[in-house]
């Protein structure tokens, strides 16, 4: 799904659909890039619906497209699923950028879930932005995000309430604190990202 002018897919108002096993800004053998001019995926009040699957062979491959990678807007998106996904790379770790953010969650959406098993890296901005203070809840977990060019992951303006991030130490063991109720995830990389995840 290649050289459209607008979005490689484009949702509105639409729920309870499976996008998996596609190439999107690029052609076949991936080497080729055509790039969309818009985002890939893009998702406007639409709920329910699955961007990758359960395993590798549901992978989406999602590069070179002029904006982001995946988008999902407004208050009516919510339990959207985005896992085991190549976002900004492929499996040989190609940098074939997306000219935005990797994922981009805004005005509203909530209650998704990024992750598990997404490779989110080398995009142009952000991994994952979670933007306004309205959009809250959304899960980003167990992801292999490294080598974008600004953060990995960024909650921008009070987004996901905005909730505090862990502080962690290691002295042989690990041991910190974090907000209530929440689950921490250990990571190591080349950067401040977090490639591999180690466990929770």
């Amino acid at each position: 799904i290649s050289g459209n002018e607008g979005y490689g897919i484009y949702f509105f108002n639409a729920d309870s659909n499976e996008v998996f096993g596609n190439i999107i800004g690029a052609t076949i053998d991936i080497d080729t890039l055509g790039d969309n001019g818009a985002s890939g995926i893009y998702l406007y009040n639409s709920s329910c619906n699955s961007i990758g699957g359960e395993n590798m062979d549901h992978r989406n491959i999602i590069v070179n497209n002029k904006y982001q990678g995946i988008v999902l807007t407004g208050s009516s998106s919510v339990n959207n699923i985005i896992s085991w996904n190549f976002i900004g790379t492929d499996p040989e770790e190609k940098d074939l950028s997306n000219g935005g953010e990797g994922i981009y969650i805004g005005s509203g959406a909530s209650d998704n879930r990024v992750g598990p098993s997404n490779v989110i890296a080398f995009n142009y901005e952000d991994g994952i932005i979670v933007r306004n203070s309205n959009t809250v809840g959304n899960t980003i977990t167990r992801n292999s995000i490294y080598c974008n060019k600004e953060m990995g992951i960024n909650l921008e303006a009070e987004a996901n309430q905005n909730i505090v991030k862990p502080l962690i130490q290691v002295n042989g063991n690990v041991s910190g604190t974090a907000p209530i109720l929440s689950t921490v995830e250990i990571f190591s990389g080349p950067d401040d990202e977090g490639k591999d995840f180690l466990g929770s």
